[in-house]
Formats: structure tokens, sequence, C-alpha cells
């Protein structure tokens, strides 16, 4: 008996297995693939659960097939969607575009940047072969209970489901996924110390950033470009205009900072000095990611751009009225990726609501003293901190005792 049914990452995957050179000839075959396939989905319509929860798990797969953590050979693979999720989710298609040989193209930005590194072919799905026969040599299925998501959590609608691995391999397997993704857009690695941090260090002395606590003198406002992220910025993320979980006075919050942060020429710490919102292009969000110092952001699919935090660094999420419990997500998050968190909440909803129950996709209005206030203390204890957090995450990257395929009492999962 041969094995010909196979768990893929969202349904089973048949094979029909023949060795009768009779049967394979009288086939319409349109197709015969050489190259190892990796039988996966198309990323989530949502962008933090594409990113997080398909692309990354897409990486741990293919670079322990590669036999090197962070090693992966695109000439090698090539991606093979299957069919479920285009099929029972028809609102993905509109997210790839067919060629004229059958393969496909994503639509989306950041997938349209994350594809090539993982492969240098065109995307393939069932539909490339027009409903005929494919032979192929290698086929890399990842079950159903394969690479997932790290989040120790399960939404009870959610298809996918975590997978227990222990944090630290997570940690692991986070930073080496955030790290190949700097290294394939030539970007400087998070352990990789600022012009002004390697100045620092050379001249032995400590980092100075002020804070106003009373009356301070007016300082002259960066107006930063795309060119000066440099990994001392303080950001408000916000999604301006969109109606849903927005932070209706951000603008306000951006110019309590800074005022408490008033040297806007400060090389250590600065205030982005306008709202900021990650926009569909993979390469600036990581470059701005990577030089962000402390973020603050209200709770969605934006803040999983966080995993280009360099470790230490601080998240600061912010959750509609009544929706405490929904921080478990970004909390595990920053604990995976080796960030420092912190949680604001408002005391009473700006429709009058009084009735406790979270409405997710409600509006916030900041108590801008309040979160000003917090930053501050934030930012005093933050570098004392981020020492510990950079050497520990050193520490799981180059620790070869911590496997990357399921340790003990895990093999099972796969």
């Amino acid at each position: 008996m041969q094995r010909d049914t196979f768990m893929a990452s969202f349904d089973a995957f048949k094979l029909y297995l023949t060795d009768n050179i009779g049967i394979i000839k009288s086939l319409d075959l349109s197709a015969i693939l050489t190259r190892p396939l990796l039988i996966t989905h198309a990323p989530d319509e949502n962008y933090a659960h594409g990113f997080l929860e398909s692309c990354a798990p897409r990486f741990w797969v293919l670079s322990e097939y590669q036999s090197h953590r962070t090693y992966i050979d695109p000439t090698k693979i090539q991606i093979y969607y299957t069919s479920v999720v285009l099929e029972n989710l028809s609102s993905h298609w509109r997210y790839y575009q067919q060629q004229s040989d059958g393969t496909y193209l994503p639509t989306r930005k950041w997938e349209q940047m994350i594809q090539p590194m993982f492969s240098i072919y065109p995307l393939l799905t069932y539909r490339s072969f027009n409903n005929k026969a494919v032979m192929f040599q290698y086929a890399l299925v990842p079950s159903f209970r394969g690479r997932t998501a790290a989040w120790g959590y399960n939404y009870p609608d959610r298809v996918v489901k975590s997978y227990p691995f222990p944090t630290v391999n997570y940690r692991r397997a986070y930073l080496a996924y955030s790290e190949w993704i700097l290294n394939n857009f030539n970007l400087k690695s998070k352990f990789q110390l600022t012009s002004t941090q390697e100045e620092l260090q050379e001249k032995k002395i400590s980092e100075y950033v002020p804070i106003c606590n009373q009356i301070c003198s007016n300082q002259k406002k960066t107006n930063p470009s795309s060119n000066e992220f440099t990994g001392e910025w303080i950001v408000v993320l916000n999604r301006a205009g969109v109606a849903r979980r927005e932070l209706i006075n951000a603008d306000e919050l951006v110019n309590g900072l800074l005022k408490a942060f008033p040297d806007h020429s400060n090389p250590y710490l600065r205030v982005w000095p306008k709202q900021f919102n990650f926009n569909d292009n993979l390469y600036e969000t990581a470059r701005m990611a990577r030089s962000i110092r402390l973020s603050i952001g209200v709770h969605g699919a934006g803040l999983s751009n966080t995993i280009f935090m360099r470790p230490g660094a601080i998240l600061y999420e912010i959750n509609p009225y009544g929706c405490r419990h929904l921080s478990f997500n970004f909390r595990r998050w920053a604990e995976v990726f080796n960030l420092q968190h912190a949680l604001w909440i408002p005391s009473e909803d700006h429709n009058g609501r009084t009735d406790n129950v979270c409405d997710r996709e409600s509006s916030t209005i900041l108590n801008v003293n309040d979160i000003v206030n917090e930053v501050k203390d934030l930012i005093k204890d933050e570098a004392e901190y981020r020492n510990g957090y950079i050497r520990r995450a050193l520490q799981i990257m180059n620790d070869t005792s911590i496997v990357d395929h399921p340790p003990s009492g895990f093999e099972n999962i796969l």
C-alpha cells in the first residue's frame, strides 16, 4: 500500500500513483514538472495573517528542506497553490493575475516583493494546466498541522491552528524570517548598530535623550524623508480617514510628543512629525519598521510590521474601549518578536457607551497627556532593557541546541 493522500495546509491533496506505463501514455498530459513543488496555499486576505501566518511558515518549511535554518535556494523550488483557498474564497482571485503561459503573478505589491524570495519561478495553481493531468517528481507537502502561527492562542473560527512550539523556537524562527527579508532587500540587520550608536560606543559615552517635563524652548522641526529611516524614531501609526479603529486625535498626540521630545535634531531619538500609515510596499515597510524605537498604534494588521523592529524596541498598543482582551494577540507577538509591550485603553467610550462591550472596529479618542507621560517613562527605561533583549536575541540565533524541527514531545504534530 502506498500513501496517496496528504494533508496540505488547507485541505487534502490527493495524488494518483501508478507504475503502469500504459496508463501514463494514455494520459492527456499538460506538463511534466521536474522541480520540487511546494504544495501550499495563497496568503490570507488580511495582511497580518497572510504575511505572518502563511509566508513565515513557508519560509521555515523551505529552510528545513534546504538543510539550513536561514538558507533557501529559489532555483530549486516551484510554489504551487492548492485549489481550496481560491475555490472556496473566491475573493482571493483578485490578488492573482493569470499569465499567457498559465502561471500567476500576485497583484498585491507586498506579495509581489516577497514571492521572488521564495522562488524565481511564477506561481502555479490547479488552473494553470486547464484541468489536465500533471506529472511531477517531487512534492513537498506541509501537513494541515505543519508550520503555522506562533501566537499560542487560537480563534475559534480560524482554520489555521497554532503550532505549539516552545516560545524560544518561535523567537528564533521569526528572527530568522525577518533577517532573511532584510537581507534580501539589502537592508541592515536588526542587530547592526546605527551610525549614532557606533559613535557612542567608540567614545564610550552614554546615550542622552532630552525629555521636556514643563516648559521647553521651541526647536526646529524635521521634515523626514524616506532616506532618514535611521532607527531613532517614535512613530504614531494610524488609519487616518478610514473610520475603522481610527485614532481620532492622532495629530494631537503627535504634537504632544513633539513637545515632550523637543530636540528634533537629536540623533538619538526623534518624533516622526506626522501620522504614519504603512503602505503595501514591503521594502519601505521593512526600512521604516527597522527604524522605529517606539511604535504607538491601534490593534490591527499594520502592527504586524513590528517583526522588523529591533529587539528591545517598544510596541505601544492601543485598543478600542472595552477591548482589553484583544491585547493577547500583540502581547504574544511582542514576546515572540523580542519586543517590549505596553497597552492603553480608554476608560470611557467617546460615544457615551458604558456597557464595556468590545466594538473592535470603533474609533478611539486618546488621552494625550496620559500617553505622553507614559511614553516618557517607557523611554527612560527602554535603553536599559533593550541591551538585555538584544543579547538574548543574539543568543537565540546562535544557540545550536535549539532545534528547527519539532523537539522531543512534539514529533506527532507533523
